[in-house]
């Protein structure tokens, strides 16, 4: 049983880990590539990594904007409170490259 506890707390670290780290672009690059697909930002407003736009489920549509996520525990902390995170893109555009409809 501690041996099991042990390999998920190393396996949902491991996860955590890799979340947003397969890909380096610079925010402006990302926010192009991102725009390209229809999406409004290219770096994840909840973690900061560069949005993995090969994987629908990493998207949610908000007031008429696709947004993107890095990884999967990002979409449902953006969909708890959308609008602090909405802030954090309209705060700094540059930075997640985000581009406003």
């Amino acid at each position: 049983m501690r041996n099991l506890a042990l390999a998920v707390l190393v396996a949902s670290g491991l996860a955590f880990v890799a979340c947003g780290a397969t890909r380096e672009m610079s925010p402006a690059e990302a926010g192009v590539a991102a725009g390209k697909k229809g999406i409004a930002n290219g770096v994840c407003p909840v973690m900061g990594n560069v949005v993995d736009l090969d994987d629908p489920d990493l998207f949610a549509d908000y007031k008429g904007q696709r947004i993107g996520f890095c990884c999967g525990p990002c979409k449902p902390k953006f969909l708890k409170d959308p609008e602090k995170y909405m802030k954090v893109l309209e705060a700094d555009p540059a930075k997640y490259g985000y581009h406003a409809p």
